[in-house]
């Protein structure tokens, strides 16, 4: 038993020694591999060589092994649908008006708004004004078109008409329903006149002036119109101030001037003080002005 005494001595050195490397000194560890799988300081997943490494940094919630991954699947962005295109609702069709000749075009609405008439059907004793769509109609001239409406009404005087029970109330007796043509195209209620005209020069357009607005005005600002190589034209006029009467020269309601040079044409319109063509909720002034095209 003596022989073996000095190996048992060495025996135990060694695994003295190796408890000190490992456990009492904590800045060495063991270099096999005994992988080890911890959460590390950012509480990601990570891959150690032993117990000792991972503990040395700091390593939380350790397992025998390796770590297991999980596939990240990539979030493949959602692809949202185009916005549909703006889609401009109108509460009535459409027509184009059309003169090779005079060399324009424009959309003309198949209706507008109207004040008519009926037969008031509770009292049975007057007529009634009623709003209702009738038909848009184009009477074309030798410089140009009319848009107007097919037809309006007379109402006559508003009388008192008695409605029984000692009651009178305004009313009209009597109603007419008017056709519109060229002969009484001054008479319609709701008109344009679209005037077209030859004008190759800035001589010519004052020319206009004088003709369309009258000769105390003259001839303004030019802006680049929507249409390519059309201008927008300005007058100059002289409107009243707080202080001041207008001038002699008051252009006192919207109007359409434009040009084209490469065509030596010119148009104008007035458009007026209030509204024109217009339908449910949906006015046509604008939709008209906008579509005028010089060919």
């Amino acid at each position: 038993m003596k022989k073996f005494l000095p190996f048992l001595l060495i025996l135990l050195i060694a695994v003295g020694a190796y408890f000190y490397v490992t456990y009492e000194d904590p800045s060495v560890c063991p270099t096999q591999e005994q992988p080890v799988c911890g959460l590390n300081a950012d509480n990601e997943k990570q891959d150690y060589q032993n117990i000792c490494v991972a503990l040395k940094e700091g390593a939380s919630s350790i397992l025998d092994g390796q770590c297991v991954f999980e596939e990240e699947e990539e979030e493949e962005e959602e692809e949202l649908p185009e916005p549909a295109p703006a889609v401009e609702v109108f509460s009535t069709s459409w027509n184009t008006y059309s003169d090779a000749n005079l060399g324009f075009s424009m959309k003309v609405p198949s209706q507008t708004r109207l004040n008519t008439c009926r037969w008031d059907s509770v009292f049975q004793t007057h007529m009634l004004v009623e709003g209702a769509m009738v038909p848009v109609k184009t009477i074309p001239t030798a410089d140009g078109v009319w848009i107007t409406v097919s037809e309006y009404y007379d109402y006559g005087e508003v009388q008192a008409v008695d409605v029984g029970g000692g009651r009178e109330i305004d009313g009209y007796l009597s109603c007419e329903k008017i056709e519109v043509d060229a002969s009484n195209i001054s008479s319609s209620p709701i008109r344009w006149k679209i005037n077209i005209a030859n004008a190759s020069s800035d001589e010519d357009l004052e020319g206009l002036v004088d003709t369309w607005y009258g000769q105390e005005c003259s001839l303004g600002e030019k802006t680049a119109a929507s249409q390519a190589g059309v201008v927008d034209i300005d007058v100059l006029d002289t409107p009243p101030t707080e202080t001041e009467d207008p001038g002699p020269c008051w252009v006192g309601y919207s109007h359409i001037f434009k040009h084209n040079a490469s065509t030596g044409r010119a148009v104008q319109w007035n458009i007026g003080q209030g509204l024109n063509f217009y339908g449910d909720n949906d006015y046509f002034d604008g939709k008209i002005v906008a579509s005028f095209l010089f060919l």
